[in-house]
């Protein structure tokens, strides 16, 4: 019995010295953020980087939007799509990488950033169903973007078909409406 009680405590310290090297290991560990993408491995990692919060604001502003509900801001819609349920990042072909998630107790709403390696924003996609007035039973895609580039639009427009599919293969008796719109915002 003393016995079994000196093993079990000798356990007991092992595991209690294993989970505190874990731990250590972990505090030492690269965290994810805007000025290192390497590190992170989905969107909900990146969105909690107080850097990736302050480039983001800068990229959106605060203007009004309808996009998600009524009298909202576009950041604070912006920032609900992307702070839901995330996705993996994904690196595009252009080199660009694309962070994406769903808006939290509404996943048919989704965002998606699109930024450089080195942590440039040059992109941010949002399917929403427009609830300026009610909301549409068809989704609008809107894209902003701080230059012309026929590119970043493409890539938006492809993240935004391919969710749908997505979806239709998953759910394929819950098939998603496809976008009516298309709009795209500059941004200085």
């Amino acid at each position: 019995m003393a016995a079994d009680l000196i093993e079990r405590t000798a356990m007991l310290a092992h595991l209690a010295a294993l989970m505190l090297a874990s731990a250590a290991a972990d505090t030492s560990a690269v965290q994810c953020g805007i000025h290192n993408l390497d590190a992170c491995q989905n969107t909900n990692q990146l969105v909690w980087d107080d850097n990736f919060d302050d480039a983001l604001r800068k990229f959106v502003g605060n203007q009004s939007a309808n996009w998600l509900y009524e009298d909202g801001t576009e950041i604070g819609q912006v920032i609900d799509v992307l702070g839901g349920p995330p996705d993996d990042k994904v690196e595009l072909p252009s080199g660009l990488l694309r962070f994406s998630a769903c808006r939290p107790h509404s996943c048919d709403e989704k965002g998606a950033v699109f930024l450089t390696p080195d942590g440039t924003i040059e992109v941010i996609a949002i399917l929403h169903f427009n609830c300026g007035n009610g909301c549409s039973d068809a989704y609008t895609l809107t894209i902003l973007v701080h230059k012309e580039d026929e590119h970043f639009v493409k890539h938006a427009e492809t993240w935004a078909a391919d969710v749908l599919n997505e979806h239709d293969r998953e759910f394929p008796r819950y098939p998603l409406p496809r976008w009516d719109k298309v709009e795209v915002l500059m941004r200085p």
